[in-house]
């Protein structure tokens, strides 16, 4: 099923975009016909030929979700010493965010209030964004330092 997706998914879930994309288009343009000209917003509220794209886009998020989840488990159970690798990976980056969050202050700002967000909301969220800037300041040092290892080999 990995090799059939790795070789053909790309095409396969094209195909299923363009015709989902396609069986909406035909039902929404059959059933719009119906309701005039320039239709008020009371008549198209209780109109459900649009339900199927919204269905759609649910079942693809679903699946999309769950391939996400899946694929990744099994190529690690596949591959255990790259799923170390990957492991580690991710066990640096929550030591990150722990450390950050520990730091975070709790204290309630105006913004905070006025969003009715909690101490603990806020501490959360500065220690996301403390995270965030810390691994993209590396990510641009790492990029620095690999282009200059290029230059003198």
């Amino acid at each position: 099923m990995y090799n059939f997706l790795l070789k053909h998914g790309q095409t396969l879930s094209f195909g299923v975009g363009a015709a989902i994309a396609l069986i909406f288009v035909l039902r929404a343009f059959s059933g719009v016909s119906g309701l005039g000209d320039s239709p008020t917003n009371e008549e198209l509220y209780p109109t459900s030929f649009f339900d199927l794209g919204l269905y759609g886009a649910y079942v693809l998020t679903a699946l999309a979700a769950i391939a996400a989840l899946v694929f990744p488990l099994i190529h690690s159970l596949q591959n255990p010493k790259q799923a170390i690798r990957g492991l580690v990976s991710v066990a640096i980056i929550a030591l990150i965010f722990i450390i950050a969050y520990s730091m975070a202050s709790d204290a309630i700002t105006p913004a905070m209030k006025k969003e009715a967000l909690s101490p603990g909301i806020g501490k959360f969220i500065g220690g996301a964004i403390t995270t965030s800037i810390i691994l993209a300041v590396g990510a641009v040092i790492l990029m620095i330092v690999s282009e200059a290892r290029s230059f003198f080999q």
